[in-house]
């Protein structure tokens, strides 16, 4: 009985702790596959010039980045290339995951996608283009 008691309490203790989670005002996560051919640096989801999640660092050609969270379902990618020149990223369809049907094909011509509501999501980056400014 003693025991019933002490799995009850921690049962009770654990539900009311998962509840005080902080709320994630995320729609969706987004990760990154590098197909590029070469590696890209500090990628960015923008939406109408506004950055709405960034991942710093290199990912190297054939790697992932970590998900991370966006508010912003529909965008499009923007990165430095290895010389650090602002570069548009080229999204296709293939390997991506979690994306709006008709968003993106395989043309590699793609510079936009609308990603789906509460998605974990992976965009597949084709190439990269330097940006036009």
């Amino acid at each position: 009985m003693k025991n019933n008691l002490i799995i009850l309490l921690m049962a009770i203790a654990a539900f009311g702790f998962s509840g005080c989670s902080p709320q994630d005002d995320t729609k969706a996560d987004l990760k990154w596959k590098n197909n590029a051919g070469a590696a890209v640096q500090d990628i960015k989801w923008v939406k109408g010039g506004d950055v709405d999640q960034s991942w710093d660092g290199t990912t190297a050609d054939l790697a992932e980045t970590s998900p991370k969270g966006i508010t912003e379902l529909a965008g499009a990618g923007e990165c430095l290339d290895n010389s650090g020149t602002p570069s548009t990223i080229k999204i296709v369809a293939s390997g991506s995951e979690g994306f709006v049907a008709g968003t993106l094909d395989d043309t590699g011509t793609n510079e936009a996608a609308t990603i789906e509501k509460n998605a974990a999501a992976t965009l597949v980056i084709n190439s990269i283009v330097p940006a036009v400014k």
